[in-house]
């Protein structure tokens, strides 16, 4: 009876699965229906994060000549195989670590409904690949490469490092944020200028403090022509000591404060606080100017990403879904964009596999080099746990903390000699 009992429990587990039990199972077309379940209840991160995985098995079958797996042929080889062709596409351990999880998931699914009962269970013994993920970031240096050096006004390149300098000076705001800025996301009050947004991905409020830097950038979605006549375009000055010269934007010395050689340190000093005048009415003309638009058109979006009418009710919030068309839209446009981004380092020469996620490993690494605490970091990235924060600058903590080390001890080097004359 007890038996009889267990066995009307595995079949009534496989009909849920829509799969029967037998040790011949396809666990490619298993896998397939669970991705389409994730779809059918719209767990689209889950299905998307599966199908990944489920694309790398379907890419080592290929290769090895094969359209189908069985259950029965995962073992402890073919595991380290997979592992094999992960690493050989040269994935970081994190998204190899990622992808056997979910091929596991999968297999411990099935076992666990009794739809396969395998002799050995190989994940018992295999070890899944595991280590620190290597953050990578550009430094200020870089970021002030980007700020002085553009390419071909009006080019492909040159809107897509305005676009990325935007991700940047918003706090590392994730790109699928920054395509769904608008204008009613701007507040302009005593308690401080800021854009507040509902974060995209993780549905957790973010408030972006609107900075001069930002303010400037994102200005350029408004009026390029101005945008270049204000910061860029070379200008004569005459200064109240007779010199006439001619400088190269607004910001070359407001941001660098650079001593010009013709002149000497008075005249230097009248140009800066001129410059300064200068470049604080720009700011308040600008926030009128947002205030404005602000007003008459709060639902249009500030970037050129997307298409006012398509998202015109769209509310991002965890209350909305988007329909298959606006998800496309959205997709569509992140792709290119982080391939155009791989033309930054004709400026940067810095190697870096730049894509749209460095701009909020860039902003971090800059707050933990100015000594910022973990808890402030947490809240300028937006994220809901300290634990993400952690792990997020665990790789980069490190280098800092050698540079720590370093600089203490040189500071104190007359130090340890006193104590120690053979140092």
């Amino acid at each position: 009876m007890i038996e009889s009992k267990i066995n009307e429990l595995k079949n009534n587990i496989s009909k849920n699965d829509n799969v029967k039990s037998n040790n011949k199972m396809s666990f490619i077309d298993y896998f397939q229906t669970r991705i389409d379940k994730y779809d059918k209840r719209k767990q689209r991160g889950t299905k998307k994060s599966y199908n990944s995985s489920f694309n790398q098995l379907k890419s080592l079958l290929k290769e090895k000549g094969k359209k189908d797996l069985y259950f029965d042929e995962i073992d402890y080889q073919f595991l380290e195989d997979f592992e094999d062709h992960l690493l050989s596409q040269e994935l970081l351990l994190t998204t190899q670590n990622k992808y056997i999880k979910s091929q596991k998931s999968i297999y411990r699914r099935a076992v666990n409904r009794y739809l396969f009962t395998p002799k050995k269970d190989p994940y018992n013994i295999y070890k899944i690949p595991n280590g620190e993920s290597v953050k990578e970031y550009l430094t200020l240096s870089h970021i002030q490469d980007l700020n002085f050096n553009c390419f071909e006004r009006g080019s492909k390149n040159e809107n897509t490092r305005i676009r990325f300098l935007v991700q940047i000076f918003a706090q590392g705001i994730r790109i699928s944020d920054l395509m769904t800025i608008r204008y009613k996301n701007l507040h302009f009050d005593e308690k401080g200028d800021s854009i507040d947004i509902i974060q995209f991905k993780t549905k957790v409020p973010l408030r972006i403090h609107i900075t001069k830097e930002l303010l400037k950038y994102l200005f350029y979605f408004v009026d390029k022509k101005e945008f270049y006549r204000i910061y860029y375009d070379e200008k004569p000055i005459q200064t109240n000591f007779g010199t006439s010269m001619s400088i190269s934007g607004v910001e070359n010395l407001f941001y660098t404060m650079t001593t010009l050689e013709s002149c000497n340190d008075e005249e230097n000093l009248w140009i800066k606080k001129e410059l300064s005048k200068s470049y604080k009415s720009i700011y308040k003309r600008q926030i009128e100017y947002f205030k404005k638009e602000r007003k008459s058109n709060p639902n249009n979006f500030i970037l050129d990403f997307l298409d006012n009418d398509l998202f015109e009710n769209v509310v991002f919030n965890e209350k909305r879904n988007l329909s298959k068309k606006q998800r496309s839209r959205l997709q569509s446009k992140q792709v290119p964009y982080n391939k155009n981004l791989k033309e930054l380092d004709d400026i940067l020469k810095s190697n870096i596999n730049i894509t749209s996620h460095i701009s909020r490993h860039s902003y971090a690494h800059n707050c933990l080099m100015n000594d910022m605490d973990y808890l402030v970091i947490q809240e300028l990235l937006g994220h809901k746990n300290i634990s993400t924060t952690q792990n997020y600058l665990r790789g980069i903590d490190k280098k800092f903390l050698h540079k720590k080390v370093k600089e203490n001890i040189e500071k104190n080097k007359h130090r340890i000699r006193d104590h120690n004359p053979n140092y």
